[in-house]
């Protein structure tokens, strides 16, 4: 499975992809992996930042698949996220990575990437390019989303806004932290909101073993604070645990014995820049792992390809003279 991390032609394909589409004027979304399923129902999406993918996630997904008429659910990973417009944590080429690990155990998941966080915006792309002629989109939130969506605050033209928006889709809604299905209604009846009632429903078929506190956030601080491993089959699938642990990436800092402070993930990051600034080179998997490990070893090589690293600009001939090669 630990191959996938270091699959060096997808992880270039993937940052030609976000590099493409932010270029973009217009709202776009590319599908990065499709379901082995075809779909025959309405087009479902879970939207997000996915840093990194949960189990609370997962739990949208089958939540989704036990509605009617839906049975392929959609991972949209934006690249531009409202409020998160920052990328910290895992860069958006290892969210891209994780999720496809994930979708690997989940035939009926496929991931689509896209150049805008409003949802009115992503609804305009999917529409045009993903949802067949005759079927719904259907978003599936937390309920903490569908408050930000109905926010004033987002929109030039709320109201002109959400009227598109709920042209395009509909949204089902699960419980968030404390905030539950009576939660909603209260919402949904507030004046203003009360127009989109018919195209918001909550979403009643979420498993037994859904948590509705369970967070990306909650997530990064447990790694952050070594408790990542305890925490981890309770907060996130196999797969993408599997990334986290190999990677490091929302792991502290570690001091080697020589007293050195390094971080794991920061080095597989500025690697992975040395391969992004070549993309038409040689550098198999096999090598880019190789790199990554000398970059957090306490060898002489190793802290020779660190202070490489340190530099702005590192071509790949240099990594190959650090790890032998």
């Amino acid at each position: 499975m630990n191959s996938s991390i270091y699959d060096l032609p997808r992880l270039r394909a993937w940052h030609a992809h976000i590099a493409a589409l932010a270029g973009m004027s217009t709202p776009e979304a590319r599908v990065i992996v499709a379901p082995q399923t075809e779909s025959h129902g309405d087009t479902a999406v879970i939207a997000g930042s996915f840093n990194p993918a949960t189990n609370a996630h997962l739990s949208l997904c089958h939540g989704a698949f036990l509605q009617a008429h839906i049975d392929v659910v959609w991972l949209l990973l934006a690249i531009h996220t409202v409020d998160k417009e920052e990328i910290t944590g895992a860069s958006l080429e290892d969210r891209l990575c994780m999720l496809e690990m994930l979708a690997a155990a989940q035939p009926n998941v496929g991931i689509v990437l896209c150049n805008r966080g409003l949802y009115v915006e992503q609804a305009a792309a999917l529409r045009s390019s993903l949802v067949p002629s005759g079927r719904e989109l259907v978003f599936a939130v937390g309920y903490d989303k569908i408050q930000q969506i109905l926010d004033p605050r987002y929109y030039t033209d709320r109201a002109a806004s959400l009227d598109q928006l709920f042209a395009l889709s509909r949204f089902l809604v699960a419980d968030r932290g404390a905030h539950g299905a009576e939660d909603l209604a209260s919402l949904l009846d507030q004046e203003g909101n009360r127009t989109y009632q018919r195209r918001i429903m909550a979403l009643t078929t979420l498993p037994a073993n859904h948590d509705p506190a369970l967070s990306s956030t909650g997530v990064r601080a447990a790694n952050a604070q070594g408790a990542g491993r305890a925490v981890g089959a309770q907060s996130v699938p196999g797969p993408v645990q599997s990334f986290i642990e190999t990677t490091g990436v929302y792991a502290a800092p570690v001091t080697l014995p020589s007293g050195e402070t390094i971080d794991r993930y920061e080095m597989r990051l500025k690697i992975l820049k040395a391969l992004f600034a070549e993309p038409e080179s040689e550098f198999s998997p096999g090598e880019f792992r190789a790199s990554v490990l000398l970059a957090t070893s306490e060898t002489d090589s190793g802290r020779a390809l660190r202070r490489l690293l340190a530099q702005d600009s590192v071509s790949l001939r240099a990594i190959r003279r650090c790890i032998g090669l």
